[in-house]
């Protein structure tokens, strides 16, 4: 009767922590119990960026917005003025779609942050970790909507140099 309870002990126990036991590389009691030493340090900080990361966000969002309207207004005005501008309308358009990708990032990546903040972490430390390193992943893939934005705007600037290089010599030529 002993052997078929902790049989049956054993079992509910590994079925019923199974969900929380996933982290990608094993975690050795050590570590589990430095997350479990650490998390709430590492959860109160994580909250201070959430927080700090939402003005950081609206800001940011509202100066690509911003952004994207310039190049637009930009790119109206010399189509306007008959000036054939593609590389300019190709740079506007890869930043339009990389500023929605870091829109579609942005929010993942705060879904998954507030997921983290949720977790028990001292009673469920591998959840808690498990869901770290998915909100890190979820910030790399931020960086990287960010960046592709930077190299967008630089192709733009290149784009705009060589259209500024082409109004001076149509000025100088008296064609404008």
């Amino acid at each position: 009767m002993k052997y078929r309870l902790g049989s049956l002990l054993v079992t509910l126990s590994v079925v019923a922590l199974a969900p929380f036991v996933s982290a990608a590389q094993p975690l050795d009691d050590a570590k589990i119990q430095v997350i479990r030493e650490n998390c709430k340090q590492a959860q109160s900080t994580m909250q201070r960026i959430q927080r700090s990361g939402s003005a950081v966000r609206i800001n940011r969002g509202q100066s690509y917005e911003n952004t994207t309207k310039l190049l637009t207004a930009l790119n109206s005005r010399a189509v306007l003025n008959s000036y054939s501008i593609p590389d300019l309308v190709e740079s506007a358009a890869g930043f339009e779609t990389e500023f929605t990708a870091f829109k579609s990032a942005y929010f993942t990546y705060e879904k998954a942050l507030g997921r983290a903040l949720e977790i028990n972490c001292t009673g469920q430390p591998v959840t808690f970790y498990d869901a770290l390193e998915t909100t890190r992943e979820k910030r790399a893939l931020l960086a990287e909507t960010i960046d592709k934005m930077n190299a967008q705007l630089d192709k733009y600037q290149g784009s705009l140099d060589s259209f500024e290089q082409e109004i001076k010599k149509r000025t100088e030529a008296g064609n404008l």
